[in-house]
């Protein structure tokens, strides 16, 4: 073998040569050019696209025609339900308000005829027993009670019919009531009767009398009222 073959044949193997780098077949960017081409033809059919799409499609409510109708029967129940309880909730404040109103009127309208005062015999003497009540008006109205000699109840206003602006009252001398203004007397059995002739007398103040107890209304009482403002 001559040293030309010899060097050929050891070529690549001795250090600080260069290695032969082998080189790739031809067919291989073939197939890899075809696959290429292949994608992006599949990729804008519309197989591609639909099976794209359903990668990054989100989840849809189907909608049926049997939902849509149970749908709307359940909004228009909620609807009536909520018409309901309004109406009831309308009642209630009405029937209160009602309430309210009969309570007001009962209080700024009493009947006070069914008011009274009540006294006791036993508070009332010969000589004389005086009482007062307060109106609403903040007056204070003067009245004076008395028994005859046959026990009987009498009362009238502690005012003249006459004098009653001079806030003077009457006092008790004996079997006579006496104007402290005037000077005039009155027997005591006609104390707690009505002016038959008119000028001075005890100004009347009715009472119902059962038993011992003596009842004065406060209608009557407020009738005079201005006798002692």
């Amino acid at each position: 073998m001559s040293n030309k073959n010899k060097r050929n044949k050891y070529i690549g193997k001795k250090d600080g040569q260069k290695k032969q780098i082998p080189q790739k077949p031809l067919y291989i960017f073939g197939i890899i050019a075809i696959v290429g081409i292949g994608a992006v033809l599949f990729i804008f059919s519309n197989q591609g696209k639909n099976f794209i799409n359903s990668l990054f499609q989100t989840e849809k409510t189907v909608t049926t025609p049997v939902a849509v109708q149970k749908e709307k029967e359940l909004i228009k129940s909620s609807r009536t339900e909520n018409t309901n309880i309004k109406k009831e909730e309308q009642i209630i404040i009405a029937d209160t308000t009602a309430d309210k109103k009969i309570e007001e009127k009962e209080l700024i309208n009493p009947s006070r005829q069914s008011f009274s005062i009540t006294l006791n015999k036993n508070e009332l003497t010969q000589k004389g027993s005086y009482f007062s009540y307060t109106s609403s008006k903040n007056v204070e109205i003067k009245y004076f009670g008395l028994l005859d000699k046959n026990g009987q109840a009498h009362v009238a206003f502690d005012a003249c019919d006459v004098c009653f602006r001079a806030k003077k009252g009457y006092a008790i001398q004996g079997d006579n009531a006496v104007c402290r203004n005037c000077g005039n007397r009155y027997p005591v059995s006609s104390i707690g009767t009505e002016n038959q002739y008119g000028g001075c007398w005890p100004s009347y103040l009715p009472i119902e009398v059962n038993g011992d107890i003596i009842n004065i209304k406060i209608d009557d009482l407020e009738a005079h009222e201005y006798m002692f403002s």
